[in-house]
């Protein structure tokens, strides 16, 4: 098991292997600890894929083996990660963010039901805002043609009145009772202004029709074309229902808050945690690497020179320092 932990941590087996029992339990505790989200994101994966967007069995799959892949990427360079402040402060920031998704991700699959209720009432919103839109636009053609057909109405009327008031030779008539001439003209007249009106009434009834077509075509185009299975409609009506509701908002934040803690257990482990022995080591061996390199770079020959130990340099040298013999001595 060890060696797994290792390989998962991206530690050296050997040096793990040879060290400490507290060493050994570190590295056992961060492998343990990079599994958790790793695998919550990959069964949370293929539910969302699956349950919410209808995928196939065999996409939510590779999708969840995707998911789990890259945080286990993360997750792993969080623990082979050592540096600076700003190092510490990228790992919370890069966990905040997972942790976040991973919150919208888990209510998706939690809340289906609640959320598929309101992606419906969200459809029928938008119908009604788009319907209610056309509407608008339409509506002064309306009404225009409603004003023709009312005066159109009310002129035929009151020909219909001057007609009945000059048969009877009422006042304001020409006294004769019957159909005379000036009777004839005034239903000639009546008549012009009845074809007139049932001609604007005709208009109207149509205008009317288009109106109510176009209100079933915006309707029916909105009705095809909103996907309800869509991420982000679904995260729009998630989020109208956390910020409506102050249980749902409650639940939300209680799995937001259980997420980011389980998101958090690698970096906190890594940065709260006691410094072992193997890790003393590996900062030694990184300490003495550095300082031979340094040694190396300022061409310290007295430490590095590998010909000082070699016997035959050793006495080519010293007869080379010896003084030559003089003519006379």
């Amino acid at each position: 098991m060890l060696k797994i932990y290792c390989l998962l941590t991206g530690d050296d087996y050997e040096l793990v292997k040879s060290d400490t029992p507290a060493s050994k339990r570190k590295v056992a505790l961060l492998a343990t600890c990079l599994l958790v989200p790793v695998i919550m994101w990959f069964i949370n994966s293929v539910l969302l894929v699956h349950e919410v967007l209808i995928g196939s069995s065999i996409t939510a799959i590779v999708s969840g083996i995707i998911v789990a892949l890259i945080i286990f990427l993360i997750e792993r360079a969080v623990i082979m990660s050592n540096g600076s402040r700003t190092i510490a402060v990228f790992r919370v920031c890069l966990g905040l963010i997972v942790a976040i998704l991973g919150s919208i991700a888990l209510d998706e699959v939690v809340f289906k039901s609640d959320i598929d209720q309101q992606v419906a009432e969200n459809k029928q919103a938008m119908i009604q805002q788009d319907v209610l839109s056309v509407d608008t636009q339409l509506r002064e053609n309306i009404s225009k043609k409603k004003s023709i057909a009312d005066a159109r109405y009310l002129e035929w009327q009151k020909s219909n009145e001057e007609v009945i008031n000059e048969m009877k030779g009422g006042a304001g008539s020409s006294g004769i009772k019957g159909k005379g001439n000036i009777a004839n003209e005034n239903i000639r007249i009546a008549e012009i202004q009845q074809n007139e009106y049932e001609k604007a009434k005709t208009e109207l009834h149509d205008a009317e029709k288009a109106v109510e077509n176009e209100k079933q075509k915006v309707s029916a185009q909105v009705e095809e074309n909103y996907n309800s299975h869509s991420l982000l409609n679904r995260i729009k009506a998630m989020f109208t229902l956390v910020l409506s509701d102050k249980w749902m908002g409650f639940i939300y934040l209680t799995f937001t808050l259980f997420l980011v803690a389980l998101e958090f257990l690698v970096v906190i482990i890594k940065m709260c945690s006691g410094e072992t022995n193997y890790e003393r080591k590996i900062k030694a061996i990184d300490r003495i690497g550095c300082e031979r390199i340094g040694r190396i770079e300022n061409k310290d020959l007295v430490f590095f020179d590998p010909a000082r130990f070699n016997q035959t340099v050793k006495r080519a040298k010293i007869a080379i320092e010896e003084p030559s013999p003089a003519i006379f001595s």
